[in-house]
C-alpha cells in the first residue's frame, strides 16, 4: 500500500482525520474484538498498529501480529506499543506472507483488498496461514456507493485503489471452499439519497462519486451521518452501505494448490 494519502486509510491518534474516517476505523476494530478472544491473530496491512493493539488489549486476543508493507510504519508501531505484551509487528506483503501454514486463528485485513492487483493471491495466502476453521474478517469500500455508475472493472475514483467490489462480488471472491460467509454493512446512507446520486449525469469521470464525497460533509454537520456500527444484513440490504465487512471461515476441504480458487474474475 502506498504511503501517500495514508491518512484516508489508517486511523491514528496523532493525525487529523475527517471525524467519520476515525469512527469507521474504530468501529471496524471494535467489531473484530468480538471474534478474537483467546485467539492468535494476524492484522494484515495493520498500518500504525492502532487496531492490533485494540484487539490485543480490548479484544483479549492471546497474541497479535501486525504486518505491513511499509518498514517505517512497522518501526513506528513497534516503538509506540513496545510495552504491550504478546503484540509483535513485522514487515511483509499480504500476497506473500512470511508465516507458516495453519498459523493463525483469525485473519484480519481492513481496507486492503481494493489496493491489491492480485486479489486471488491475497485470498490464497489468507487461506494458507489460517488454521482449518479459522475466521477471516475483511472490509472494503462498496463501489455501489463510493463509485456510483462505475463499471465492474473500471479504475475507482481513489487513485490508490485498483478495484472496488459490490456485495455480490465480495461474496464471490470468498466463495467455496470458504464457509459461513456473512456480510455486515457499515454507514448505510438513505436509499432515496443514493438513488438520487446514482441518477446524476456523468458530466465527467467519477462525477457522481465526487458529489457523494462532498455531500458527506453536510451529513456530518447536520448530525445525520449514518452509523458506523456494523450490522449483519443480506447482500440486498448492503447496496447503500458505504463499507462492506465480510466474516467467513476457512473450510476443511483440501486443495492441490495450498489455497482456494477464487471465482472472481
Amino acid at each position: 500500500m502506498s504511503r501517500v494519502g495514508l491518512w484516508t486509510e489508517r486511523a491514528d491518534s496523532s493525525e487529523t482525520l475527517p471525524p467519520w474516517v476515525r469512527r469507521q476505523s474504530e468501529a471496524r476494530y471494535e467489531w473484530a474484538c468480538h471474534f478474537v478472544r483467546g485467539a492468535v491473530v494476524l492484522d494484515a496491512a495493520c498500518g500504525t498498529g492502532y487496531g492490533a493493539r485494540v484487539m490485543r488489549l480490548n479484544g483479549g486476543a492471546s497474541f497479535v501480529v501486525g504486518l505491513d508493507l511499509e518498514t517505517d510504519v512497522v518501526a513506528l508501531a513497534s516503538r509506540r506499543f513496545a510495552e504491550v505484551s504478546s503484540l509483535w509487528f513485522c514487515a511483509g506483503s499480504v500476497t506473500s506472507l512470511p508465516f507458516a501454514d495453519n498459523t493463525f486463528d483469525v485473519y484480519v485485513s481492513f481496507e486492503t483488498i481494493e489496493h491489491i492487483e492480485d486479489v486471488e493471491r491475497f485470498v490464497s495466502e489468507a487461506w494458507r496461514v489460517l488454521k482449518p476453521g479459522g475466521t477471516l474478517l475483511v472490509s472494503t469500500p462498496n463501489r455501489l456507493v463510493t463509485n456510483p455508475q462505475l463499471p465492474r472493472l473500471a479504475k475507482p475514483m481513489n487513485p490508490f485503489h485498483v478495484r472496488e467490489f459490490d456485495p455480490s462480488e465480495l461474496l464471490d471472491l470468498f466463495g467455496p471452499p470458504w464457509a459461513g460467509q456473512r456480510l455486515w454493512a457499515m454507514c448505510r446512507f438513505p436509499r432515496g439519497y443514493m438513488n438520487m446520486i446514482r441518477r446524476l449525469p456523468r458530466l465527467w469521470t467519477h462525477f457522481p462519486g465526487r458529489v457523494h464525497q462532498g455531500v458527506k460533509v453536510f451529513f456530518e454537520l447536520l448530525g445525520r451521518y449514518p452509523s458506523c456500527t456494523p450490522v449483519s444484513v443480506g447482500p440486498a440490504a448492503c447496496t447503500n452501505a458505504e463499507y462492506l465487512l465480510l466474516e467467513c471461515r476457512r473450510g476443511v476441504i483440501a486443495t492441490t494448490t495450498g489455497g482456494p480458487v477464487s471465482r472472481a474474475a
